[in-house]
């Protein structure tokens, strides 16, 4: 159903959405300890809750996160979330991800008429799976679509490293520690990121940078800067209904105020799904902000 351009697919519960999105941002703060309610600019909270109802994510279910950067608010998408549209809206089917490691027969090629990947050979061994990061030689996932037309991306340990240095947490612990599932993470990350955006909204992902370039131990970073948490002076429980408020009211806004979008472009080959449809988002039905009341 056309409702300008904020529409949700099927199925999706913005109002459920928003409600989650509202409690985590009441306790986002920065490492100098700026909660984001109080100290980032208030479109870039609206612009990115937006998205989040746009693409149908649910951020208690870590299909995304919210991000201080500066006094900016940014939506960085989850692995979990990529999956979750991939499979809605472009019929993903099957998702498998393998680690290659020292000593593996590994072996693939490139299909000439297609520019496709395809995996020749890869026989492991039980012995080779040490769990040390310097024993991993590449990465892969093979994502089949119900058309079947199969994707396989496949990174080198180096690209995966630089994947990883893009982090603001230097240590990298958790990497450390599992670096075969982080691994995996990260392969399905670039190979989503081409069918994440089939969505009815049509967002475009090249349009939208802030929805690309934090990585997982940067999300991890901002998660636990307030294990304790303490409310600030101004973020109170009906601050917190705002959130959720002010965001719903911008979705009516935008349906009487903007023009109709386009139709999402079909895709141009055959050989990938098309999008699902989407249903227009109803806004909450909430009390107005009480007079004088700042939203965020």
């Amino acid at each position: 159903m056309d409702a300008g351009n904020i529409t949700v697919p099927s199925g999706y519960d913005p109002m459920s959405a928003l409600k989650q999105a509202g409690f985590i941002l009441s306790d986002l703060k920065d490492k100098n300890g700026n909660y984001a309610l109080n100290y980032c600019d208030a479109s870039s909270i609206k612009d990115s809750l937006r998205k989040m109802v746009t693409r149908g994510l649910y951020p208690d279910n870590h299909q995304c996160a919210f991000i201080m950067r500066g006094k900016k608010v940014m939506l960085q998408d989850q692995y979990q979330g990529n999956l979750a549209v991939a499979k809605r809206d472009a019929g993903l089917k099957r998702y498998p991800a393998q680690i290659v490691w020292k000593g593996d027969e590994f072996d693939y090629d490139i299909n000439e008429s297609t520019g496709d990947a395809v995996i020749k050979k890869h026989k492991p061994k039980i012995e080779n799976v040490t769990g040390k990061m310097d024993d991993m030689v590449a990465a892969y996932c093979v994502l089949t679509f119900n058309d079947g037309y199969q994707y396989v991306e496949i990174m080198s340990l180096p690209l995966i490293k630089k994947a990883w240095d893009k982090s603001s947490n230097t240590s990298l612990s958790e990497h450390k520690n599992f670096p075969d599932q982080f691994a995996k993470k990260t392969v399905y990350n670039r190979a989503l990121k081409y069918f994440k955006d089939t969505n009815a909204g049509g967002f475009d992902a090249d349009s939208h940078p802030q929805w690309s370039g934090a990585s997982e131990a940067e999300i991890q970073d901002q998660q636990e800067a307030a294990p304790e948490w303490e409310a600030p002076e101004n973020n109170t429980p009906d601050k917190q209904a705002e959130v959720v408020h002010e965001a719903s009211e911008q979705q009516e806004e935008d349906k009487n105020t903007e023009p109709k979008a386009e139709p999402a472009a079909e895709r141009k080959s055959a050989s990938q799904p098309a999008p699902a449809p989407a249903q227009q988002a109803q806004p909450a039905q909430q009390a107005p902000a009480q007079q004088g009341e700042v939203p965020f």
